[in-house]
């Protein structure tokens, strides 16, 4: 439930924000790597390979 609070909230934050609609993905992306605490360098497939 972490993660989807997580999203939600970036996407409130992000749609605050004057971007382009073709840049919405990649700030929604970095901004919950933010939130969440995700190094930048990181990949998605290290925080969910739950294998």
């Amino acid at each position: 439930m972490y993660n989807q609070n997580c999203l939600l909230a970036a996407i409130d934050v992000v749609l605050t924000w004057d971007l382009p609609d073709e840049a919405f993905t990649d700030a929604v992306n970095d901004q919950v790597r933010l939130m969440a605490a995700i190094d930048h360098e990181d990949t998605w497939e290290f925080h969910t390979d739950f294998s």
